[in-house]
């Protein structure tokens, strides 16, 4: 059986490391036996999966309570979370059959190299969830724009000036265009993004955050644009 240090090495590799036992003023620090180290590292890495479930359980939770989702986006998310569970469960068991440190630190490695659950899952499901949602309120503002319209056509038959209040109304209108651009692309680049696309596929995550928090902001302007539109409108 490898010695201690090596156990702990290739842990580190898979992405966990383990600490020295000792008090801080102690000068000599008690070493494990081989086989207890071997026990400890079988017992981080079943944390790490247990930790990795319990996110998925929360993503689930996420998805599931969103009014917002689209049915085929929330089917989809549901359905890679189900199997990333399933797969997690299934190294869990394979782990702790686990027999030597060769074969450990490899399951060990696969944690993170087959799941990538935070740094790939996790964002996806909420940069989709975000962009569901903008695309939502933007559909909504479009409604009210059009309410704005109808009441602009109004007020102007009756002979009102509404010069500043169909200008406004047409800054909302370009703000909301602009959002739709922004956000339109973000959940179709990302839902489909799978642990072997990394490390590449971080790149377009962090294209997709920038997108929708450029279409936050954009369908904040449109928001301000929509007020003014209607107080320009109640003062003509």
């Amino acid at each position: 059986m490898r010695s201690l240090k090596h156990i702990a090495t290739g842990v580190l590799i898979a992405g966990l490391s383990f600490g020295s036992i000792g008090t801080a003023n102690a000068q000599v620090r008690p070493t494990r036996t081989p086989g207890a180290a071997f026990d400890a590292a079988k017992q981080a890495c079943d944390t790490a999966i247990n930790n990795r479930l319990s996110r998925i359980t929360t993503l689930q939770r996420l998805i599931n309570d969103s009014q917002h989702v689209t049915s085929d986006h929330r089917s989809t998310l549901l359905s890679q979370l189900a199997s990333a569970s399933n797969g997690l469960s299934q190294l869990k068991a394979k782990i702790g059959s686990d027999a030597d440190p060769s074969t450990l630190r490899t399951d060990c490695r696969n944690i993170v190299q087959d799941f990538r659950i935070y740094v790939l899952v996790s964002p996806k499901v909420r940069e989709v969830l975000v962009s569901d949602w903008e695309t939502d309120i933007a559909s909504r503002l479009s409604t009210i724009a059009g309410k704005i319209q109808t009441a602009i056509d109004s007020a102007k038959a009756k002979g009102k000036d509404v010069t500043t209040a169909q200008s406004d109304l047409a800054q909302m209108k370009t703000a909301i265009a602009n959002a739709n651009a922004a956000i339109g692309g973000v959940a179709t680049s990302v839902i489909n993004l799978q642990p072997s696309d990394w490390p590449g596929a971080h790149d377009t995550l962090v294209t997709g955050r920038q997108s929708l928090r450029t279409g936050r902001d954009d369908l904040r302007t449109a928001r301000d644009d929509g007020r003014n539109a209607a107080q320009a409108l109640r003062q003509s």
